[in-house]
């Protein structure tokens, strides 16, 4: 009888397994439009967007919609640029910034009034090795008519510290890139009111302009005051909670300087805000909201995506293969995201192709990653987040040529449909490749996007970004990404645009001998060597193979993350390389598209 009841319990699990499989398959992706038959004759599951679509506020559920944050994210980047003003637009007075190197500090000091230096002295005010941002008041001479806090002061003495100080712009490391970042520390730290920079021997306005810029950002979506607890009910949030603090405003005296810092802000704070936004609220579906609501800004701008199955029909097995576990998951159906702009407007113009690996949050798969490990991989779509804010910069400033984005999305999860070691997946081109571990899953989803990236019509440039070796980290610190290039002499230019954007990226080599450390007896290659060793090489050898021999090529392994804070750089995420690679194709895709 005992024997009988287990049986029949076991049925019934089986039976209750193939329910919710069948049910989880039908549920894969809800909102579907059917749009035509594929080569197989079954029907096509796609979505498409024009520009002239956005999303509707109405449409938008709160936080019983994990797939919400993702047009928040677009809408609400700029708020932060309130930390800007053209000149023109302002009729008062500004308090000036004098920067002044530790090696001129006591020049400096003789240049000011007795009042002054007597001041200093009092203080015993002297450089450090960090920054320091001395607030001299009006001593009563006048009364200043900037708004805010700042009317109080005379000026502001912006002493560098003397850590940055021996920094050069012949430095063939990172030029003299630190020492203009550390106006990124101002927006922050100074009293609110307006400044104007007055003195500085070593850094252009654009420079200072984008380093305050991108050191206004915070992240407080998810941030709750006593307003908030008091008020339960109120579960919505957003990248703008309760407004960023009061920033210090600089005026900008340039009308170029300011749109162009403006642009670059947008696309760097949405790219920080994608990959700081909890992976609850920021799965595959989120992250295609983004772009179609991005898309939706921009002219000429079409968005389409394959989801779920489909990716099967459409053949992205590798796409599906790692996403499939999360399969029929509210937000979390894995999909190829597709941007394309200037298609028609630019038909003759350079055609790039921008890649990012998307995977929404990292387990490691049935190879579990530890705890310590796993911690941050919701910025394992970091990649996505750099691709996306270097179309944005393209899109923005509107550069003569064609784009292509292609975001291969899924959570790498935990689960029985969860691919395993030891199986065979079959990439887009034919491909097979032997997992040897689970958590290897990028460059796996990255294959079958840098496949369809050179289908049809051969790119001037390709470009991939991806958070997606330990090695890399290894190799280079949280600081410095990666580039591998198939074409040597791109490099160059691109280390220059890196020194010159404080984006800093170093390359390594495309090693080819490592390629057999990749070696499988039953299929074309592993999906990663065993052992610890060359791990980012044989993971751009990997990806070789998946692009087309004629094309060039960069990957780039970032980090995605400041692990730490550094002025104009907070603590959280980072489109590492995106402002680099975006000066690089202003440069010598569409200025100079022969060298390329």
């Amino acid at each position: 009888m005992a024997f009988a009841s287990l049986a029949l319990l076991l049925h019934g699990a089986c039976a209750t397994s193939r329910a919710l499989a069948s049910n989880r398959r039908r549920l894969c992706f809800h909102a579907r439009v059917r749009t035509g038959p594929n080569r197989r004759g079954a029907a096509r599951s796609t979505r498409t967007c024009a520009t002239s679509r956005s999303v509707s506020v109405a449409a938008l559920p709160s936080a019983s919609d994990p797939t919400w944050m993702g047009v928040e994210c677009v809408r609400q980047r700029d708020r932060f640029l309130s930390c800007l003003q053209k000149k023109e637009q302002h009729s008062g007075d500004a308090v000036p910034i004098e920067a002044v190197l530790p090696a001129q500090w006591a020049a400096w000091t003789a240049r000011q009034s007795q009042a002054v230096q007597q001041w200093i002295r009092e203080l015993g005010i002297v450089p450090k090795e960090t920054p320091q941002t001395i607030l001299i008041p009006d001593f009563g001479r006048h009364a200043n008519s900037g708004q805010g806090a700042a009317r109080m002061l005379q000026k502001v003495a912006f002493v560098l510290g003397t850590a940055v100080e021996a920094a050069s712009p012949d430095d063939p490391w990172i030029g003299n890139a630190e020492l203009w970042w550390s106006f990124g520390a101002l927006p922050r730290t100074l009293p609110s009111g307006m400044y104007t920079v007055s003195q500085c021997e070593f850094a252009n306005p654009d420079q200072i302009a984008l380093a305050w810029t991108l050191g206004a950002y915070t992240f407080t979506a998810f941030q709750r005051t006593s307003k908030h607890a008091a008020a339960t009910e109120n579960t919505d949030v957003s990248p703008a909670q309760d407004g960023p603090q009061q920033a210090a405003v600089l005026l900008v005296q340039d009308g170029d300087v300011f749109e162009k810092v403006v642009q670059t802000g947008k696309a760097c704070f949405l790219g920080r805000d994608l990959i700081n936004t909890p992976a609850q609220n920021m799965g595959p579906e989120a992250v295609e909201k983004a772009v179609r609501e991005l898309a939706a800004e921009y002219e000429g701008a079409r968005v389409s995506s394959i989801v779920g199955d489909d990716l099967l029909e459409e053949n992205y097995p590798q796409i599906h293969a790692v996403g499939r576990s999360a399969l029929g998951f509210s937000g979390r159906s894995p999909r190829l995201i597709r941007l394309e702009w200037g298609m028609d407007q630019n038909k003759d113009a350079p055609l790039v192709a921008i890649v990012g690996k998307c995977i929404t949050f990292d387990t490691g798969g049935l190879q579990i990653k530890p705890a310590a490990s796993m911690r941050l991989m919701k910025k394992d779509m970091g990649g996505a987040a750099a691709a996306v804010a270097l179309t944005e910069m393209i899109l923005a400033t509107k550069l003569k040529m064609r784009v292509i984005l292609l975001l291969p999305a899924a959570d790498n999860a935990v689960g029985p449909d969860a691919y395993r070691p030891g199986d065979v997946l079959t990439a887009r081109n034919g491909l097979t490749t032997e997992i040897e571990h689970t958590d290897a899953e990028g460059r796996l989803v990255l294959a079958d996007a840098l496949v369809a990236a050179c289908e049809h019509v051969k790119p001037a440039l390709l470009i991939d970004f991806a958070t997606l070796t330990g090695a890399q980290r290894v190799a280079m610190g949280s600081e410095i990404g990666s580039v591998f290039c198939s074409d040597p002499t791109l490099l160059d230019q691109l280390e220059k645009q890196s020194r010159i954007q404080g984006d800093y990226m170093w390359p390594l080599p495309m090693y080819t001998p490592y390629k057999g450390m990749l070696s499988s007896t039953i299929a074309t290659m592993k999906n990663c060597a065993t052992g610890g060793l060359a791990g980012a090489i044989t993971a751009a050898l990997y990806l070789k193979a998946f692009v087309r021999p004629d094309v060039p090529w960069m990957h780039l392994d970032i980090n995605g993350f400041n692990n730490t804070a550094r002025h104009g750089r907070p603590e959280g995420g980072e489109v590492m390389g995106a402002r680099a690679i975006f000066h690089f194709i202003e440069e010598v895709v569409v200025r100079h598209p022969k060298s390329s």
